[in-house]
């Protein structure tokens, strides 16, 4: 999880951690089990025995009743309102806005950080998760009358465990490029030291690697104890392996190459990878794993306009293949303020002459019954969108979603199928659908066939499909049966 992607450290939240042991999880499970068969009003025991259960989890208690791991560490807390350690594991299992009643008090995950600390004021662990909750200027005041602010929390957490990784990382988000700062110990610390002995703490903490990736030079590079010398690629790649779901992690290593360079990963359980990576296709799986990411459509489009405009991408999240325009107006669509896609889109359609009378007499008497209404995405299975075009945008760039609404909405005419087709480049296809779940692919040379199966005796028709066949190219007649799917 993060508080920002690509500009800056990702905030991880990592920290909200039960503090518990959770080596050989089945042995301890059995041993607590049999404890509590013992004496069922232990609460350490039904604490312990929540901490080993991931979440989703549930296990049954000797009496047979089916506990999930919240039930565990609540009934833990029931049992012992001083119980520091169940506070904590409590609120880590909850959502950011998730209430809960014990006691009849009304309780959050924040609420529950905070009487953790002030339970037990040596819990570091607990220490580093409350400044984890709380906002970048927000302090707060415990019963003791002293107050925290984020900071001071994560200064804390390290002066009480020296060797906790998690909050060197978060300490290390809060400073600025050139700030140094002074720990419990009397040593002094910037950014990069933080990040770095993040990593020596703990070498498997992926978000440590990425967030020193970005504090570094183009060509700077990082010594670690152990002698390994690091440079940006290098630690926004270990960041992959560690964690190949990290979507920061590749924009921040498509960032980091030049132009045509490409990049080896060691991440062969992500599905169809490839071991050979260049931006344009660490870009693409970013966009697949957070496919609502406005900011992930425009840098995308980037990389393909600079490929050349006939260059597309598969998100089979999607199940459609996107070009430069598309990914634009998607971003547009996503964020109606991302003034950049709107300048890019503007550009790329002045530059290839693409103009509002692209759409004869179809789109003059649709676009204003449909743009900023309810049209729907060209991707199956997407639900209907509302498009908010910005003022100063030409209308122009709702001309596909418009011709798709008007077909899929029941204009299926020659006139509908002809300017969609004139509307696509080469090798571009849309996806109709004729209900919800269900359609097909249509390229230019399917949507004027159908077209002239409508009105075998329409010019524009026959005129649209002479444009898109190849020299020496020749169509089967009688047109009824035609099977959209090639170009």
């Amino acid at each position: 999880d993060s508080a920002s992607c690509a500009s800056c450290p990702s905030m991880s939240m990592g920290p909200l951690r039960e503090d518990a042991c959770r080596d050989s999880e089945e042995d301890h499970r059995g041993a607590f089990l049999e404890i509590l068969e013992v004496d069922p009003l232990n609460a350490h025991a039904y604490d312990n025995l929540g901490s080993t259960l991931r979440p989703g989890e549930s296990l049954r208690l000797p009496d047979g009743l089916l506990v999930s791991k919240q039930a565990l560490h609540t009934k833990a807390l029931e049992l012992d309102p001083s119980h520091g350690n169940a506070h904590n594991n409590l609120a880590v299992s909850l959502g950011s806005e998730e209430v809960l009643c014990i006691h009849g008090q009304e309780v959050t995950r924040r609420w529950l950080f905070q009487r953790a600390v002030e339970l037990d004021a040596g819990n570091a662990v607990a220490h580093c998760n409350l400044g984890v909750v709380l906002g970048n200027s927000e302090v707060i005041c415990l019963a003791d009358g002293s107050s925290w602010d984020k900071r001071s929390l994560y200064i804390k957490a390290i002066g009480l465990d020296p060797s906790y990784a998690f909050a060197y990382n978060n300490l290390a988000n809060l400073l600025d490029p050139h700030e140094c700062i002074h720990l419990p110990d009397g040593s002094q610390w910037d950014r990069k030291s933080l990040y770095v002995a993040a990593i020596e703490l703990d070498s498997s903490y992926a978000v440590a690697f990425n967030n020193l990736g970005l504090v570094l030079r183009p060509e700077e590079q990082v010594c670690f104890a152990d002698g390994s010398t690091w440079d940006r690629r290098s630690l926004h790649r270990r960041a992959l392996e560690l964690n190949p779901g990290h979507t920061c992690a590749y924009r921040d290593l498509a960032s980091a190459l030049y132009g045509d360079e490409r990049i080896s990963l060691g991440i062969g359980n992500v599905p169809g990878s490839c071991n050979d990576w260049g931006r344009c296709e660490l870009l693409q799986r970013a966009l697949e794993l957070e496919p609502d990411n406005a900011s992930i459509h425009l840098e995308l489009a980037v990389e393909l306009e600079l490929a050349g405009s006939l260059k597309t991408v598969k998100i089979s999240r999607f199940k459609c293949e996107f070009d430069c325009r598309a990914l634009l107006r998607k971003a547009i669509s996503l964020d109606p303020r991302e003034t950049n896609a709107c300048t890019m889109l503007r550009s790329i359609l002045a530059s290839r002459q693409e103009t509002e009378d692209a759409m004869p007499g179809l789109f003059s008497s649709l676009a204003d019954g449909l743009v900023g209404d309810l049209v729907r995405c060209s991707a199956p299975h997407a639900s209907a969108r509302r498009l908010e075009r910005p003022s100063d945008v030409p209308l122009r760039l709702d001309q596909i979603y418009v011709a798709i609404a008007a077909i899929e909405q029941g204009t299926r005419n020659s006139t509908s199928f002809n300017s969609l087709g004139e509307l696509l480049a080469p090798g571009e296809r849309v996806w109709l659908s004729e209900e919800p779940g269900h359609g097909a692919w249509w390229t230019r040379r399917d949507l004027h066939l159908e077209a002239l199966r409508s009105d075998p005796q329409n010019a524009r028709s026959w005129f649209g499909l002479g444009v898109v066949l190849a020299p020496g190219e020749h169509l089967c007649l009688p047109l009824a049966g035609v099977t959209p799917g090639s170009d």
